[in-house]
């Protein structure tokens, strides 16, 4: 189930870094943007169910477009680390505008699945962590069929691989590079959503979880969305069975255990090419 979480987020996390050639610090609060508005609606608003969740997702991909638009794009042309500080920035406006607002109080997200757990070859689920799990096979399987299959897909795929060849081609590059956006904020708001129920809604969860998305897309390879998949789910797994077999004080550190030995062994990731950072 972690696996699933920080799959979805870092998939994200590299389409947005495919795009613009530079890092998305901004992309946590994404995560949390998703749980927090999802939480506003429907328990602050008393809105359905149903009807917070999907507000909660097209707000949150606004969002990530507006963040394109207004701080990123007109960087593009700057160096690298211009871009870093300004999502980091924006993240920290956003992080503790929510800090004040609930006064530093963690919420707890409304269950919207039964808490009865169903028992599966003798192991016990809770129904919100197979949606989890089932989601995001869901997302993933249609984003590639959105990326292989169709002509925006592909489009997007050749701005991201190489801009001034998409460009003389006739691809429309604003408008693909804005759509990423949108695509990567929306999975970072539905992870949000499908792991809020399961944990608390705090603001300074986007903190955490750009950490770990961090972890694993410099584990997967900063530029495969395969290799993102395969090393969320490998972090995620290794480390609960860290947590469950030797100790829970190392479950939270064997992500930078395993990120310095990927950095000593393969620089490029499980599945990266060549190194794409521009400073």
């Amino acid at each position: 189930m972690m696996g699933s979480i920080y799959a979805l987020v870092t998939l994200g996390f590299v389409l947005a870094f495919r795009s613009i050639d530079a890092f998305n610090f901004f992309h946590g609060e994404l995560y949390m943007l998703g749980g927090f508005l999802g939480f506003a609606f429907n328990s602050l608003l008393k809105l359905p169910m149903i009807p917070s969740l999907f507000l909660a997702i097209v707000i949150t991909g606004l969002v990530g477009i507006m963040v394109e638009r207004i701080a990123i794009r007109p960087l593009l042309s700057a160096p690298r680390f211009q871009i870093i500080f300004a999502t980091a920035t924006l993240g920290l406006i956003i992080r503790h505008s929510i800090l004040l607002y609930t006064k530093a109080e963690a919420k707890l997200f409304p269950q919207y699945l039964p808490a009865t757990p169903l028992k599966i070859l003798n192991i016990q689920y809770k129904p919100q962590q197979l949606l989890v799990i089932a989601m995001t096979v869901i997302l993933i399987i249609s984003l590639y069929a959105f990326f292989g299959k169709t002509k925006l897909g592909k489009a997007m795929r050749a701005s991201a691989s190489n801009i001034r060849a998409a460009v003389l081609m006739g691809v429309n590059v604003d408008l693909t590079q804005m759509l990423t956006f949108g695509i990567a904020s929306v999975l970072g708001a539905a992870a949000g959503i499908l792991a809020a129920p399961l944990f608390i809604v705090d603001a300074n969860m986007g903190q955490f979880m750009i950490n770990k998305v961090f972890c694993v897309a410099i584990l997967g390879g900063l530029n495969s969305t395969t290799g993102a998949i395969i090393a969320g789910y490998l972090l995620g797994i290794t480390e609960n069975l860290v947590g469950g077999y030797i100790s829970t004080d190392y479950q939270d550190a064997i992500a930078f255990v395993i990120i310095i030995l990927v950095l000593i062994v393969r620089p490029t990731g499980i599945m990266g090419k060549k190194a794409l950072v521009k400073v």
